[in-house]
């Protein structure tokens, strides 16, 4: 039961991670280069962290690193990837229609959600298999 939690809890925090970060990115980080750098740091540290909630998830409750990694991370930036290209499609059905998009603040954000949510998946293989040479 506290590993299914474990799985839920770290999904949730994962989903919620990645929101703030396209949200903020959606914002700020669009409109300048010195954004976006600082938005990719952002989403690396973001993927550093999963990777460290792993690691202590697995030597506190024992949990499988393939499980944690397909509950926990996978399962979520799939969601978001998903979700980035049906908005995509949407985008662009409305704009070859001739209807003016909603999205006043930047109308890339789709794009932006597929570029984030797989930064952050790279990310977090790139610390993980890093964490784990080192330990």
């Amino acid at each position: 039961m506290k590993k299914t939690v474990t799985y839920i809890v770290d999904a949730l925090a994962n989903a919620f991670g990645q929101a703030i970060l396209f949200f903020a990115g959606l914002m700020f980080a669009w409109y300048s280069v010195a954004g976006f750098a600082v938005w990719l740091i952002a989403a690396a540290g973001f993927g550093v962290l999963l990777s460290v909630m792993e690691r202590g998830a697995e030597r506190k409750l024992g949990i499988s690193r393939r499980n944690y990694m397909l509950f926990s991370v996978l399962s979520v930036n799939a969601v978001a990837l998903v979700f980035g290209a049906v908005s995509g499609i949407g985008l662009l059905t409305q704009v070859n229609g001739g209807i003016v998009p909603v999205f006043a603040v930047n109308p890339n954000y789709p794009l932006f959600i597929v570029i984030g949510s797989l930064w952050v998946t790279l990310s977090y293989f790139i610390s993980d298999r890093l964490i784990r040479r080192k330990a």
